[in-house]
């Protein structure tokens, strides 16, 4: 019975660093959001920005640090996002967890960049987490769009 609650615990742990990471992130809040992950991050993101074009992979290990930088320069074009994360399948294995999720991600620029500010992003998250002394990290992004409306300029 103790197995089936710490199980219990860390799904919730676990869901609540994802949800927290993309909320930090919409708030900019850097300091806070770098917390959730490990000093090295691995991102994969595989990317379908405009339909008639072939899909992009990108994939690198940064620094925590560095990554809240780059999306701290990136969310100052924009007005507002918002990123929702739902649906969250969680394996855990030991020390480590996998988190598979969909997200819908709405980015609005300011208005002097463009007239057609939006970009709507929607696809599937695979986080990969570690837990070092009692709280969960995130050790890995992969991002896996499905689809992609509005426009791309903006980023």
């Amino acid at each position: 019975m103790e197995k089936v609650i710490q199980d219990l615990i860390d799904k919730e742990a676990i869901i609540r660093t994802i949800n927290g990471y993309v909320e930090t992130a919409d708030r900019k809040e850097w300091e806070k959001c770098e917390a959730l992950f490990t000093e090295d991050v691995t991102l994969h993101h595989i990317t379908e920005t405009n339909p008639d074009e072939a899909q992009t992979e990108e994939s690198e290990v940064v620094k925590a640090s560095d990554l809240m930088q780059q999306w701290s320069n990136l969310f100052d074009k924009f007005n507002a996002t918002m990123h929702m994360v739902t649906n969250h399948n969680v394996t855990i294995n030991g020390d480590e967890a996998i988190c598979e999720s969909y997200v819908n991600a709405i980015h609005i620029a300011k208005a002097a960049l463009n007239a057609e500010r939006h970009h709507l992003s929607f696809g599937m998250y695979k986080h990969k987490l570690v837990r070092k002394e009692g709280v969960w990290r995130i050790s890995e992004v992969n991002y896996d769009q499905i689809y992609a409306l509005g426009n791309t300029a903006i980023f």
